[in-house]
């Protein structure tokens, strides 16, 4: 028996475990509040949660199916381009304005930077699955997009951020290659080795990773409990904050695709709207919490809203799919 184990126990624990992963990553962040001590525990293991989820994430992928999308290389080389250089620079400068507005900390476009300047997330192409949009293209541009972010994120911090902190940007860029490259020649590794294992551990792939990115969120909350317990409007303001820039990202996902379908379109706005948080963090928490913390609260409290977004781009898809079933009809 694998360390899984195994049984109706199990299955029905991870079905509830994704089918209510909001209400799961919403304890988790009132666990993480409540239980310090809990907190400072897997505040050290934060980089290692997030290698392990990057692991599974990369386990997914199927090259037989990825051949055709990356036919379309010109596509793909926009798509990176938009995701990784030209919409994260928008939503930084959104940021920067929409903080003086609210009154907030100059400083959280810097975090807002390193998230939407992140490779794309393995629940991008999760959700481009579940809404029927091309999940092929999705996942070219998690694995491209995770390929590159260990240069293109450090070039554009030390670019276009004022940097409140000092840390050598290669320093960075080492520690995003062992984040992404390492977990991905294990998973590659993996799928050599053995497709047993390959495919059980998949099997358990969305549980699993709904459960370590709540880890991940209790440890980075680590020394924050009087910041988000006796503050709450500041709080509030940062939830309203990260709203808006998830919907600013899907607008800007969805008109990159000037003449496509809007299935295409659907598909690009949720790559440059769920970003890989979990890394995020991971880099705000280990090159800015002692100096500029906001930014490690700000990601910590965008977890929240990065996925109860997901409704949104629900409701887009099922008005896609209506608007789709007449047509097939006739």
């Amino acid at each position: 028996m694998l360390f899984w184990g195994g049984g109706k126990m199990l299955a029905r624990l991870e079905a509830f475990i994704v089918e209510q992963f909001v209400l799961v990553i919403i304890i988790g962040f009132v666990f993480g509040v409540l239980f310090q001590t809990i907190a400072a525990t897997f505040n050290p293991y934060i980089l290692h949660l997030i290698v392990i989820v990057m692991y599974l994430a990369f386990l997914k992928l199927d090259f037989v199916f990825l051949k055709n999308e990356a036919k379309r290389w010109p596509l793909q080389l926009y798509l990176c381009i938009t995701t990784l250089i030209i919409g994260p620079l928008i939503i930084f400068y959104c940021t920067e304005i929409i903080s003086k507005l609210l009154g907030l900390d100059q400083n959280i476009a810097i975090g807002a930077l390193i998230l939407f300047a992140s490779p794309t997330a393995v629940l991008a192409a999760t959700l481009t699955m579940i809404l029927k949009g091309n999940f092929e293209k999705s996942m070219l541009n998690m694995v491209i997009t995770s390929l590159l972010a260990p240069i293109t994120l450090p070039l554009m911090l030390n670019f276009f951020s004022s940097n409140p902190v000092s840390f050598s940007y290669m320093q960075l860029a080492k520690t995003l290659l062992i984040l992404i490259i390492v977990p991905f020649a294990l998973a590659m590794l993996t799928r050599g080795i053995s497709r047993k294992w390959t495919q059980t551990l998949t099997s358990h792939n969305a549980a699993a990773s709904v459960v370590l990115l709540t880890c991940v969120e209790i440890g980075s909350l680590h020394g924050f409990r009087n910041i988000i317990y006796g503050d709450f409007p500041y709080i509030a303001k940062l939830m309203l904050l990260s709203f808006i820039l998830l919907l600013i990202a899907f607008v800007l996902g969805w008109v990159i695709e000037f003449r496509r379908s809007p299935l295409e379109k659907l598909t690009n706005a949720l790559l440059m709207t769920w970003a890989n948080l979990g890394l995020a963090i991971g880099i705000a928490n280990i090159f800015y919490r002692k100096e500029a913390q906001t930014i490690v609260v700000f990601l910590t409290v965008m977890v929240l809203p990065w996925h109860i977004s997901i409704v949104l781009a629900k409701k887009v898809a099922n008005k896609i799919q209506k608007k789709k079933l007449p047509a097939t009809a006739a």
